[in-house]
């Protein structure tokens, strides 16, 4: 229950979020183009744009909700592996041991924890670091922050080419330049038209 209550709050906020952006979107196309096309093609692009940043938007508010669960469970699993996590004199035996017991204790995060690069966590431990389970949370928040930069750059190129291509393709209608005709019979010489 507490992973769907989470889903939505995910859901909510990044379409409360992709509202917000797609306004700003809107108001800052009526203020480069105010006299521009009222067509449905604009109001397409502002659809479409909703669909990708709410995507993004509600992306990133997951990744924000899993880097307090990182801290939750670093705490929860520093208190549970207690003194083995804690020796500075670790082995790999023992770090792999640690790893073992995350692994059972929070299976959902096995394929993360499959990645953990045994011979750094050894180095960070030895290193003087507090705990293999704080190193672990620390690639762990590495790697969400990489997640969130990488959904606010898709935000922002999707608001860049949302807003420039509604300025494109706004149909301004241009008034042709009028021609003056040009009676050539009243001009005496080639000289007089030039």
């Amino acid at each position: 229950m507490f992973i769907i209550g989470n889903f939505f709050g995910c859901v909510f906020w990044g379409t409360i979020l992709a509202i917000i952006i797609v306004t700003v979107v809107y108001l800052l196309y009526r203020q480069f183009a105010p006299s521009g096309r009222k067509g449905i093609m604009p109001h397409l692009l502002l659809f479409v744009l909703f669909l990708f940043v709410g995507a993004q938007t509600t992306m990133t508010v997951g990744a924000l909700y899993a880097k307090g669960y990182i801290r939750d469970i670093s705490n929860g699993a520093n208190s549970i592996i207690g003194n083995t996590a804690d020796q500075v004199n670790s082995t790999v035996t023992d770090i792999e041991s640690t790893i073992y017991q995350l692994k059972s204790q929070y299976p959902f995060a096995a394929p993360l924890l499959n990645k953990v690069d045994i011979g750094k966590a050894t180095r960070y431990v030895e290193g003087g670091g507090h705990s293999v389970v704080d190193f672990i949370a620390s690639n762990l928040h590495e790697t969400v922050n990489y997640y969130i930069l990488r959904r606010v750059l898709w935000i922002i190129g999707f608001f860049v080419i949302t807003l420039v291509g509604m300025l494109l393709l706004t149909n301004r209608k241009r008034q042709p330049i009028p021609m003056e005709s040009t009676d050539f019979n009243n001009f005496n010489d080639f000289n007089d038209i030039i």
